[in-house]
């Protein structure tokens, strides 16, 4: 699709949005098929989408129209005197967030392991995204697009400068393959599927003839070396000592607590996530510094959904 701006004549279909405001990088995917639609505006009735910054959009709010006769797609709010907004966003169709759905899947992810990460988006932001892990040295480079070895041996030598080991995670369509293979015996690839409203994050390795091997999370780790596949790294895969402190980082930690607040957080059930969160806020009284700190710092993942819920409001244009 060539990069144009529209006027007040735009039909295209936009079918991605952020939830919350311009700026937001909380993706959502409004299906074509009016039956998912429907149920899409049933789970997000209360949200309001914008056409994300972090997409390459204009930052203005949108609307998710369902026709009864056309495809449902979203649409821009008009100006005051009720003309389209102009925006030249280049990218519209299911895949034009993947970058966001892929940062949610491993920071969640990350997360569930006990680590905390910082995300930085490039420039322009629709490109990916790199999540840092602080503890361990380890940034995560996600790329869904991209053909300039040059600029990528730049970035990748910025980054080793800095003390980082970068895994570089590809999308399908990036042409990096070739650059990361000389500089790693690991090219990572991912991608995004799925049907409705759910949208599921996959990655996995590819060998020198494109073939990717996929893998679940639940068979991932992370260590100072980067991704690897459990059962297939070092002797200390899974732990890493931190510099000055008297404790290791486990990888493998899991919170039933947490797994019932993340569920509540995915479905959106805002009185679930109160109670399991505020379950979360007791344990932290009652533990020890070390447990308190840990749940601080996945708890405030949460906090800006429970705050916005009793001032989020949204309407839908349905035919």
């Amino acid at each position: 699709m060539n990069r144009r701006t529209f006027g007040s004549f735009d039909n295209r279909k936009v079918q991605t949005a952020v939830i919350g405001s311009g700026g937001s990088d909380k993706p959502a995917l409004l299906p074509q098929e009016r039956d998912s639609a429907l149920q899409f505006r049933r789970r997000h009735g209360h949200h309001t989408f914008w056409c994300g910054e972090l997409l390459g959009g204009c930052g203005a709010q949108l609307s998710a129209r369902i026709p009864g006769d056309r495809v449902a797609h979203f649409m821009h709010h008009p100006d005051a005197n009720g003309r389209r907004r102009p925006c030249s966003r280049t990218h519209i169709d299911e895949h034009s967030a993947d970058h966001l759905y892929v940062r949610h899947a491993l920071v969640r992810w990350l997360s569930d392991l006990g680590l905390a990460s910082d995300t930085r988006y490039g420039d322009p932001a629709a490109t990916g995204a790199d999540i840092f892990i602080p503890v361990l040295r380890v940034v995560l480079a996600v790329r869904l697009s991209g053909h300039d070895p040059a600029e990528w041996e730049l970035q990748n030598a910025r980054l080793r400068q800095g003390g980082w080991h970068a895994d570089w995670i590809l999308g399908p369509h990036c042409g990096l393959a070739s650059a990361v293979r000389g500089h790693s015996e690991t090219v990572w690839r991912s991608r995004c599927s799925g049907t409705g409203i759910d949208r599921v994050t996959e990655i996995g390795t590819a060998d020198s003839t494109g073939t990717v091997r996929w893998s679940p999370f639940s068979e991932l780790s992370v260590g100072s070396e980067g991704i690897c596949r459990e059962g297939t790294a070092g002797p200390h895969a899974g732990r890493r000592e931190v510099s000055g402190a008297a404790t290791t980082v486990s990888l493998r930690y899991r919170d039933p607590v947490l797994d019932a607040l993340e569920a509540a957080y995915q479905l959106d059930d805002i009185a679930e996530m109160r109670r399991h969160y505020m379950a979360a806020v007791w344990r932290m009284f009652r533990g020890d510094l070390h447990e308190a700190v840990q749940l601080r710092t996945k708890l405030a993942r949460y906090d800006d959904r429970l705050s916005r819920a009793w001032r989020v409001e949204i309407g839908y244009i349905v035919a």
